[in-house]
Protein backbone atom coordinates (compact mmCIF):
# COMPACT_ATOMS: atom_id res chain seq x y z
CA UNK A 1 0.00 0.00 0.00
CA UNK A 2 1.23 3.40 -0.82
CA UNK A 3 2.11 4.89 2.16
CA UNK A 4 2.41 8.55 0.73
CA UNK A 5 -1.04 8.72 -0.43
CA UNK A 6 -2.67 7.36 3.14
CA UNK A 7 -0.32 9.80 4.95
CA UNK A 8 -1.64 12.86 2.67
CA UNK A 9 -5.21 11.26 2.78
CA UNK A 10 -4.65 10.95 6.60
CA UNK A 11 -3.44 14.83 6.50
CA UNK A 12 -6.39 15.93 4.49
CA UNK A 13 -9.28 14.48 6.87
CA UNK A 14 -7.47 16.04 10.36
CA UNK A 15 -7.68 19.30 8.21
CA UNK A 16 -11.27 18.79 7.33
CA UNK A 17 -12.01 17.87 11.05
CA UNK A 18 -10.25 21.58 11.79
CA UNK A 19 -12.15 23.25 9.03
CA UNK A 20 -15.71 21.38 10.63
CA UNK A 21 -14.63 22.79 14.23
CA UNK A 22 -13.99 26.06 12.83
CA UNK A 23 -17.32 26.26 10.85
CA UNK A 24 -19.03 24.91 14.15
CA UNK A 25 -17.70 28.14 16.16
CA UNK A 26 -18.43 30.88 13.63
CA UNK A 27 -21.24 32.93 13.34
CA UNK A 28 -20.47 35.19 9.88
CA UNK A 29 -22.89 33.26 7.45
CA UNK A 30 -20.19 34.29 4.75
CA UNK A 31 -17.43 32.86 6.78
CA UNK A 32 -19.44 29.81 7.08
CA UNK A 33 -20.07 29.45 3.48
CA UNK A 34 -16.53 30.12 2.89
CA UNK A 35 -15.71 27.39 5.32
CA UNK A 36 -18.53 25.22 3.77
CA UNK A 37 -17.11 25.60 0.53
CA UNK A 38 -13.54 24.91 1.60
CA UNK A 39 -14.93 21.74 3.38
CA UNK A 40 -16.46 20.56 0.18
CA UNK A 41 -13.20 20.96 -2.03
CA UNK A 42 -10.77 18.88 0.78
CA UNK A 43 -13.56 16.43 0.76
CA UNK A 44 -13.20 15.69 -2.55
CA UNK A 45 -9.79 15.63 -2.65
CA UNK A 46 -9.86 13.05 0.21
CA UNK A 47 -12.35 11.03 -2.37
CA UNK A 48 -9.96 11.24 -5.22
CA UNK A 49 -6.98 10.19 -2.96
CA UNK A 50 -9.26 7.23 -2.01
CA UNK A 51 -9.15 6.46 -5.39
CA UNK A 52 -6.08 6.08 -5.97
CA UNK A 53 -5.36 4.23 -2.96
CA UNK A 54 -8.46 1.46 -3.85
CA UNK A 55 -6.78 1.54 -7.82
CA UNK A 56 -3.23 0.51 -5.92
CA UNK A 57 -4.79 -2.25 -3.74
CA UNK A 58 -6.82 -3.72 -7.02
CA UNK A 59 -3.59 -3.60 -8.68
CA UNK A 60 -1.92 -4.95 -5.66
CA UNK A 61 -4.92 -7.66 -5.32
CA UNK A 62 -4.63 -8.98 -8.94
CA UNK A 63 -1.02 -9.39 -8.32
CA UNK A 64 -2.21 -11.80 -5.79
CA UNK A 65 -4.47 -13.20 -7.64
CA UNK A 66 -2.17 -14.31 -10.26
CA UNK A 67 0.14 -15.34 -7.60
CA UNK A 68 -2.91 -17.80 -6.27
CA UNK A 69 -4.12 -18.95 -9.75
CA UNK A 70 -0.09 -20.51 -10.05
CA UNK A 71 -0.22 -21.64 -6.54
CA UNK A 72 -3.31 -23.74 -7.35
CA UNK A 73 -2.18 -25.32 -10.40
CA UNK A 74 0.76 -26.33 -8.07
CA UNK A 75 -2.11 -27.93 -5.46
CA UNK A 76 -3.73 -29.52 -8.48
CA UNK A 77 -0.83 -31.36 -9.25
CA UNK A 78 0.00 -32.54 -5.98
CA UNK A 79 -3.38 -33.67 -5.78
CA UNK A 80 -2.80 -35.51 -9.23
CA UNK A 81 0.74 -37.07 -7.49
CA UNK A 82 -1.49 -37.91 -4.63
CA UNK A 83 -4.09 -40.18 -6.98
CA UNK A 84 -0.87 -41.69 -8.39
CA UNK A 85 0.43 -42.47 -4.86
CA UNK A 86 -3.07 -43.78 -4.05
CA UNK A 87 -3.21 -46.12 -7.21
CA UNK A 88 0.74 -47.43 -6.49
CA UNK A 89 -0.31 -48.04 -2.78
CA UNK A 90 -3.44 -50.08 -3.93
CA UNK A 91 -0.99 -51.87 -6.49
CA UNK A 92 0.91 -52.61 -4.21
CA UNK A 93 -1.39 -53.68 -1.56
CA UNK A 94 -2.80 -56.37 -3.97
CA UNK A 95 0.44 -57.44 -5.06
CA UNK A 96 1.03 -58.21 -0.80
CA UNK A 97 -2.06 -59.46 -0.59
CA UNK A 98 -1.02 -61.92 -3.65
CA UNK A 99 2.36 -62.59 -1.71
CA UNK A 100 0.52 -63.21 1.43
CA UNK A 101 -1.64 -65.96 0.11
CA UNK A 102 1.63 -67.61 -1.46
CA UNK A 103 2.94 -67.83 1.52
CA UNK A 104 -0.20 -69.14 3.47
CA UNK A 105 -0.11 -71.99 0.65
CA UNK A 106 3.28 -72.71 1.36
CA UNK A 107 3.10 -72.70 5.62
CA UNK A 108 0.18 -75.03 4.45
CA UNK A 109 2.32 -77.30 1.88
CA UNK A 110 4.57 -77.75 4.99
CA UNK A 111 2.26 -79.09 7.50
CA UNK A 112 0.91 -81.88 5.12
Amino acid sequence: MNETLISLQDRLIRLHRKLRDQLAETEDPDQRQALSNEMSEVTHRVQLVGGMLFAAQAAQLDDKVKEISAATRNVNAAIAQVAQLKDFLDTLSAFLGLVDEAIDLAKKALLV
